[in-house]
């Protein structure tokens, strides 16, 4: 009989003691997954902070300066060329997917496409092409 109790008493422990062990190693398991998330989430913020840090633009505020690049689009309606292009010494990094200019006036306009690699000027003050042409 007192074999019988131990016998009782120890599958009691199994079922009711394993279980909990599995738990907490669970729980223990998802807490430091999600420590290492957070931490992996952390360092890509840092990354990503320096690397807008890195990105930004360093545009001179007075002078003309000039640029070589290609249109990406004509906006005629807002007086504004969007160009991609490459560096513009003293005034920007380049922009190869494009960035959107006021265009002094619609006349500038006037002979180009999407795709024309061109020379333009820009004012600095103005933060708009003042010429701008066709290159062969």
């Amino acid at each position: 009989m007192k074999n019988d109790s131990g016998d009782a008493r120890h599958l009691m422990r199994m079922v009711f003691v394993v279980p909990l062990f599995i738990a907490v190693g669970l729980v223990a398991g998802e807490l430091s997954s999600g420590w290492s998330a957070n931490a992996h989430h952390e360092a890509e913020e840092k990354t990503d902070t320096k690397m807008k840090t890195d990105m930004k633009m360093e545009m001179a505020t007075t002078g003309i300066f000039d640029g070589v690049g290609e249109i990406i689009a004509l906006v005629p309606e807002k007086t504004q060329v969007v160009v991609g292009h490459e560096e513009i010494k003293g005034f920007m990094k380049a922009m190869p997917m494009g960035m959107g200019y006021a265009v002094e006036s619609l006349d500038l306009l006037k002979r180009l496409k999407p795709g024309d690699r061109v020379r333009f000027k820009i004012d600095a003050a103005k933060k708009m092409i003042v010429a701008i042409e066709l290159l062969q």
